[in-house]
């Protein structure tokens, strides 16, 4: 399963990228993952 792993790791990698310092602060990063769960009906 070399694609699911090479997947796996490309979302760790923009992941982790989303939620470094930068140009949204860390609250405004969670209510946009709230906002996003809901809209696509996930659970948190």
């Amino acid at each position: 399963m070399v694609l699911a792993d090479e997947s796996k790791e490309k979302f760790r990698s923009f992941f982790k990228s989303a939620h470094e310092p930068g140009a949204l602060d860390a609250k405004t990063k969670e209510l946009l993952h709230i906002v996003l769960v809901v809209a696509m009906r996930c659970e948190p």
